[in-house]
């Protein structure tokens, strides 16, 4: 996906809310996402899709990808993150699942799919309308796209503390007093960094 390299900042800095910025914190993402177990998955299987193949465009570390192999023969999943790629081929494996690290404008299949669906990944691109069209040509006909995103084309991708912030002041009390800061874990460069246990 054709990245943006974000907002300007009033102090003239530019705003890393792009997709290769998941690269410095895929393991801070996937531990945000497994505390939210169905919540991005849950409607999608509600539609009941079921069939050949399914693409999970900008598919993080795989845990839609993981949920749609229960109902399809194939499950593509694509992203831009090497090290989210990474997570979910070690994490949520799969027979039915690949998952791929590339350019979602790198990704051809004659195929087809029968289901493309894509979570909060369209707003990265530098022109949501040509991933639309893109998305679009990778459907077979008669297949659904499933599309979820927060802002369009029109508006710049929020900071990343536009997520942030609203995820801690919405934690759950009954969950904080089982979390506690580690100070001494590692980050994905072998660096150390602030991490979350859950106790």
């Amino acid at each position: 996906m054709h990245p943006s390299a974000g907002p300007v900042d009033s102090a003239g800095s530019v705003d890393s809310a792009d997709p290769r910025s998941f690269d410095r914190f895929a393991r801070d993402y996937d531990r945000f996402v497994t505390l939210l177990p169905g919540r991005n998955t849950s409607w999608l299987l509600g539609l009941d899709p079921g069939g050949g193949r399914a693409l999970d465009a900008g598919c993080g570390s795989g845990h839609a990808a993981l949920a749609l192999a229960d109902r399809y023969e194939e499950v593509v999943g694509v992203d831009l993150s090497r090290p989210l790629i990474a997570l979910a081929e070690a994490t949520r494996a799969h027979p039915r699942v690949r998952y791929l690290a590339q350019d979602l404008f790198g990704l051809a299949d004659a195929d087809g799919f029968d289901l493309v669906y894509s979570h909060t990944t369209l707003h990265h691109l530098d022109d949501c309308r040509a991933g639309l069209e893109h998305l679009k040509r990778l459907a077979r006909p008669g297949g659904t796209i499933a599309l979820v995103d927060n802002v369009c084309d029109r508006y710049p991708t929020p900071p990343r503390r536009a997520y942030t912030w609203p995820a801690l002041w919405n934690f759950p009390a009954s969950c904080a007093a089982s979390v506690r800061a580690t100070p001494g874990s590692s980050s994905a460069s072998g660096a150390a960094a602030p991490g979350w246990t859950i106790c």
